[in-house]
């Protein structure tokens, strides 16, 4: 018995680790959380894209070709880089589907916001808008390289409705004859406004004057032709010099002719 007992041998219990404390966080991530994002493709299609779209207008403006390319340029980089971040970008599954979802929906949801001239054979959402909405998108991954995913993938939706809010308050006057668009504020004065405002400011500088004792030989002349008296209350004419001609009466638009042709040289001192 004192044999057998003296080779059995103590079992030794090993100390066991102790358990995490609640509300902390472990250090094992999944691998696709952990990963880092592979930024530079992307990075890539965005430098391309904005090439195709600007580098044609400024070495053949004006020539189909340089209309195709940047027509087709930005939703061919778009769609680049929606199978960039489906594919290669090593986010979260679940984050790619649902930014490309957020991507795909609010831009859907902001078109008819979009001021009318904006929309017009949908150059502004597919040439202005696609790229403008992916640069945001990719700029701020490349900025916030060093917060917590979380914060990164809310400012990926912040980003995104940012392009489409800016999208929405721009109006477009016109397209020059490298297709280039005169972009302006939806809310600022059209150029169409600004004229008809400074044509009434005008007219209301030149038209109100009494024409005394410095009336033109013009003025006098036509309210000769009219047949207006002499002590008739001083009132302007509808027609005066200044607005050339807008609202040129009869009698003022013939003395107007008459003085293109050279027929009559007035010399009137009153």
């Amino acid at each position: 018995m004192s044999d057998t007992s003296s080779q059995v041998q103590p079992v030794q219990h090993l100390p066991q680790p102790a358990p995490a404390a609640a509300g902390t966080v472990t250090l094992a991530t999944s691998p696709a959380a952990a990963a880092r994002l592979r930024l530079w493709p992307a990075v890539v299609i965005i430098v391309i894209q904005w090439l195709v779209i600007t580098v044609p207008g400024w070495i053949r403006p004006g020539t189909p070709e340089q209309l195709a390319l940047m027509v087709n340029g930005a939703p061919l980089g778009a769609a680049a880089i929606a199978l960039w971040w489906l594919f290669a970008s090593r986010a979260p599954w679940r984050d790619r589907l649902m930014v490309l979802g957020f991507f795909v929906v609010s831009g859907v949801a902001m078109y008819p916001l979009y001021h009318a001239t904006f929309n017009f054979r949908y150059y502004g959402p597919i040439v202005r808008g696609l790229p403008l909405a992916t640069t945001f998108w990719i700029v701020w991954l490349e900025a916030s390289s060093r917060l917590r995913w979380p914060l990164r993938r809310l400012g990926i939706f912040a980003s995104i409705l940012l392009a489409w809010c800016y999208c929405a308050c721009l109006r477009v006057d016109g397209v020059n004859g490298a297709f280039v668009p005169d972009v302006s504020w939806r809310w600022s004065p059209t150029p169409e406004e600004r004229f008809l405002a400074e044509l009434s400011v005008h007219k209301g500088r030149c038209c109100s004057r009494n024409y005394g004792a410095g009336r033109r030989p013009a003025a006098i002349a036509g309210r000769r032709l009219a047949g207006l008296p002499r002590d008739q209350p001083r009132q302007p004419l509808d027609w005066c010099p200044d607005c050339h001609g807008l609202e040129a009466n009869a009698a003022a638009s013939i003395l107007e002719a008459w003085h293109r042709a050279g027929l009559v040289f007035l010399r009137c001192r009153w």
